[in-house]
């Protein structure tokens, strides 16, 4: 092989591996409005401190309990962090706005009107947004945004526990007998 095509070689193959070791960047929703937010608070925090930060640049995509989307600051994004009966969102300058329709770009500063950096993937660890979790499966799949964890089916399914436990059994895998209440059919029970 001549000697500049070896060089025009040697320089592809470099140019591959610094491709190749990209780091990832993933942007953790936490947060929410529901009565599980501080559960939530402590899982992304769980995560932030587990997350190999060699192989990923973390995004902390958090929301408030009135469900205004915020990033927050890796450092500093929780209040009384040790403390999971008093764990909190720290307020943040920046708050987020959706585009939907856009392949690029999909979360702006709201502010500011300037557009997010591109996040590679999502890790949705919000309970229950917007009363059902696939609400938020389904707001990222209509943003082209890929995600982790159950799609949209999958998450309203298991959202639902009498829908999962009748489909597990449906399936022939051994569950606990259950009994399903309701507010539009309430049954007495004889314990």
């Amino acid at each position: 092989m001549p000697y500049h095509a070896r060089g025009m070689l040697c320089a592809l193959r470099l140019e591959r591996m610094e491709i190749e070791m990209a780091k990832l960047r993933v942007g953790i929703v936490f947060g929410g409005k529901s009565a599980e937010h501080e559960v939530s608070l402590q899982s992304a925090k769980n995560i932030v401190e587990a997350i190999d930060k060699t192989r990923f640049d973390v995004v902390l995509l958090g929301i408030d309990k009135q469900g205004q989307w915020h990033i927050s600051d890796a450092q500093n994004y929780l209040l009384n962090a040790q403390d999971p009966a008093r764990i909190a969102l720290r307020p943040s300058d920046t708050t987020l706005a959706h585009i939907p329709g856009k392949e690029h770009h999909q979360m702006i500063d709201a502010a500011s009107g300037q557009p997010l950096d591109a996040i590679d993937v999502i890790f949705p660890i919000v309970h229950r947004y917007a009363r059902r979790r696939c609400s938020l499966q389904g707001m990222l799949r209509m943003a082209n945004l890929p995600f982790v964890g159950s799609d949209v089916l999958g998450s309203a399914a298991c959202m639902d526990k009498d829908v999962t436990k009748r489909l597990l059994r449906d399936a022939g895998l051994a569950i606990a007998p259950f009994v399903t209440l309701t507010r539009r059919k309430p049954r007495q029970l004889h314990l």
